[in-house]
C-alpha cells in the first residue's frame, strides 16, 4: 500500500472548511428570504466574521502539514510487513521488527468519538521511532486518520486539543 500527500486526502482534511463555506453562504440568503433586506448587511457581516474566525487556523495549522508532509512517501508491504519511506529522494527501508515505538497523537474529539466541530479535529500525526534511533513522521495527509493497515508495536496513542507538529 502506497501512501502521499494526494487530492483525496486535501479534500478529507478540507472537507469540513468546506461545509462551513457553504453553510455560511447560505445563511444571508436565508435571513434575506425571511426577514428581508435589513437583515441582510448583518448576516453578510456575521457570515464573513464566523467563516474566517474558523479559516484562519484551519489554514495555518494545513499548511504546517502540508509542507511537513509535501514530497513524502510511505509504502508497507503488507506480506512481509516491510517499510520503504521517501523523502528527498532518500529511500528508506525497515521492517516492522525495526520499530522501536510509535507516538500517535490525535484530537480529544476524535479519541472520545465525538462529533468533530472544528475543521483542525480531523488532523493528527504520528511518529516512528526505529531501534537505529532514526525518526518518521507521518501526518495525516499521507495516511489519512492514522489507520495502519497492520497491527504495529508499541503505538503509544495521546489526545491533545490541537494537533500542532
Amino acid at each position: 500500500m502506497r501512501y502521499h500527500v494526494s487530492l483525496r486526502s486535501h479534500l478529507i482534511q478540507m472537507k469540513s472548511s468546506l461545509i462551513l463555506a457553504l453553510m455560511c453562504s447560505i445563511v444571508p440568503v436565508f435571513l434575506y428570504y425571511e426577514h428581508g433586506v435589513e437583515s441582510l448587511g448583518f448576516a453578510i457581516k456575521a457570515s464573513f466574521i464566523m467563516y474566517f474566525l474558523v479559516a484562519i487556523p484551519h489554514s495555518i495549522i494545513y499548511y504546517k502539514y502540508w509542507t511537513l508532509s509535501n514530497g513524502k512517501k510511505l509504502s508497507i508491504n503488507l506480506k512481509s510487513k516491510e517499510f520503504c519511506f521517501v523523502e528527498n529522494d532518500i529511500i528508506s527501508k525497515f521492517n516492522r521488527n525495526d520499530i522501536e515505538r510509535i507516538e500517535t497523537t490525535i484530537s480529544k474529539a476524535k479519541s472520545n468519538r465525538n462529533a468533530r466541530w472544528y475543521p483542525w479535529d480531523s488532523y493528527c500525526y504520528s511518529i516512528i521511532y526505529l531501534k537505529s534511533g532514526e525518526r518518521y513522521l507521518i501526518t495525516s495527509l499521507m495516511l489519512p486518520e492514522i489507520s495502519w493497515p497492520i497491527k504495529l508495536p508499541m503505538e503509544n496513542i495521546k489526545s491533545t486539543y490541537l494537533c500542532w507538529v
